[in-house]
């Protein structure tokens, strides 16, 4: 009785695997081709119409030269590690610009002669 048992329970055939590569060499060398020239010819499409002008819409508009007035930075100290002050005019307002890794806090200080940091508080 045993002997019937262990040749009804005998273990399939193991599955045979694929040996040949699913892509073959020339296939990956000829879409690497393909790529680099597409990316060729849209670089090059890219450049054109941005020599064109027609990307104009889409870029950041630059601000003339009198337009923005200039800023300037008169004095700054590094409180600690994450905290620093600045002292900027522009237009001739004075500002207190304090800057720090949980916020960013800006003081008008007016039109005062005050020189550096020294007379603000």
């Amino acid at each position: 009785m045993k002997s019937g048992f262990l040749s009804v329970m005998t273990a399939p055939a193991p599955i045979h695997f694929r040996v040949d590569p699913l892509v073959s060499s020339g296939q990956v060398i000829s879409t690497l081709l393909i790529t680099v020239l597409l990316l060729g010819v849209t670089w090059v499409l890219v450049r054109f119409a941005h020599r064109k002008g027609w990307l104009a819409r889409w870029q950041a508009p630059v601000p003339s030269g009198g337009a923005v007035p200039d800023l300037t930075v008169l004095a700054s100290r590094r409180i600690s590690r994450q905290t620093n002050v600045f002292l900027v005019e522009t237009g001739g307002v004075r500002y207190m610009l304090v800057e720090s890794s949980l916020k960013t806090e800006l003081l008008a200080l007016g039109n005062g002669d005050a020189d550096g940091m020294a007379g603000s508080t």
